[in-house]
């Protein structure tokens, strides 16, 4: 005689059979916005969390760059004392933002970048924590900035208001020397003082493309630096913190 407990796993398969049938015949629920939100976050932007007219540092080979969200979708560049504004265009690499000109850069979403000026070389940038000292040299109310090689040298002057209101401050020989003019005088692009020490200084400024020799910079104005009758040769920009 058969035992009456063994036909019970046969009897249960069929209905349990029946039920997920019944399950699998059954309407899904819709997925909602915020489900999709919640499994797919949003794209966010190389600017997104900064506050209006911070900037991403970046260190593109040679040229230390900011970057700056502007108006709209555009981007502000600030590099060797200059300033480029780009408009933002479609690209499924990254955030891409070029002119008509051949100025283009590149902010991928790993946070580096692809800078290309008009008619240089391709440049490959990395994200920095180091602003670029153009960018520090205008946000602290430089004029003027000029630097040169051979031996290295930099100049930065600062108008005031007034006779006497304005100054220059140079780093000379590979900064081995400093001085400091405090009642310098402008005749156009060109400016002369003393310093404390009765030493002659003369700084003139020609409006001229200038490459720097070492890094490869391009910039608009040419520097000559006359310190006692010994010259040093560079070349700079006029800066503005906007």
């Amino acid at each position: 005689m058969a035992n009456p407990g063994s036909t019970f796993p046969i009897r249960l398969l069929p209905v349990l059979a029946l039920t997920a049938a019944l399950a699998a015949c059954q309407p899904q629920a819709p997925v909602t916005q915020q489900d999709a939100a919640t499994d797919t976050p949003a794209a966010s932007g190389p600017f997104d969390g900064l506050a209006p007219g911070e900037r991403i540092n970046f260190q593109c080979n040679e040229v230390a760059l900011g970057a700056s969200a502007s108006d709209g979708d555009a981007v502000r560049l600030s590099y060797s004392g200059q300033r480029l504004e780009l408009p933002a265009i479609h690209s499924a690499t990254g955030t891409r933002y070029a002119d008509d000109q051949g100025n283009e850069m590149l902010i991928k979403d790993d946070g580096s970048g692809v800078l290309v000026l008009a008619g240089e070389q391709r440049r490959d940038c990395v994200r920095s924590d180091r602003a670029s000292p153009w960018d520090i040299a205008a946000d602290d109310g430089v004029t003027y900035r000029a630097v040169g090689q051979a031996p290295g040298w930099l100049v930065e002057v600062t108008e005031g208001e007034g006779d006497g209101a304005s100054a220059l401050t140079a780093h000379l020989d590979y900064g081995q020397r400093m001085l400091e003019v405090l009642d310098l005088q402008r005749d156009g692009d060109s400016f002369s003082g003393s310093t404390a020490t009765g030493e002659g200084v003369e700084l003139a400024v020609e409006e001229r493309e200038c490459v720097d020799p070492m890094s490869g910079e391009r910039f608009r104005t040419a520097a000559s630096l006359a310190v006692d009758g010994q010259q040093y040769e560079g070349c700079g920009s006029w800066l503005s913190a906007d």
